[in-house]
């Protein structure tokens, strides 16, 4: 019988061991939510290891494609996707004074600090510092329909009961 050469029990006890096991900050799946995070590391995890294994090995491991790993290799991260404490520690300064959404958000730091983000951006750094804005119910309006219903009604029975009470009109 032969070995998968893609899941080698040896390649991935020593992988694990050097890499995983927490010396370099490791891969917890708990920490990183979103997939694209998730890839993001494991291409970091990549290219920081291709010096002792080979990269198709590393990507098999991972279960990523080699030609995903050489575009973002390639690509790299775009200057404007760059994580900005400042904007992050701003962001959540005016959410912590008023729980509210990206839209008021973003007009604060445009009002307060002269900053001006797409709200797509602002929405970004709210999910990254996992902050939500909540969600206001909705305010039914039932009781006035009930209301004209009834009186509507009301109006019709008084004047059944009026009509019958009065002594019928006899003709000659």
């Amino acid at each position: 019988m032969r070995k998968n050469r893609k899941y080698d029990g040896t390649f991935k006890e020593m992988v694990v061991k050097e890499y995983l096991s927490g010396q370099h900050g490791g891969y917890d799946s708990e920490k990183v939510g979103r997939a694209h995070q998730r890839k993001q590391l494991i291409f970091k995890t990549i290219d920081e290891l291709c010096q002792q294994y080979s990269i198709t090995r590393l990507c098999s491991y991972f279960s990523v494609s080699r030609s995903g790993y050489y575009a973002w290799k390639k690509l790299g991260k775009p200057s404007y996707k760059n994580y900005d404490e400042e904007l992050a520690s701003k962001i959540l300064f005016i959410f912590n004074e008023r729980n509210k959404g990206y839209r008021y958000i973003q007009f604060q730091l445009k009002r307060k600090y002269n900053i001006t983000r797409n709200p797509k951006t602002i929405l970004r750094y709210m999910r990254i510092l996992n902050i939500k804005s909540p969600i206001r119910k909705k305010k039914y309006f039932l009781y006035s329909r009930k209301e004209i219903s009834l009186n509507s009604i009301l109006v019709a029975l008084t004047f059944l009961i009026e009509t019958s009470r009065q002594k019928p009109h006899l003709r000659n």
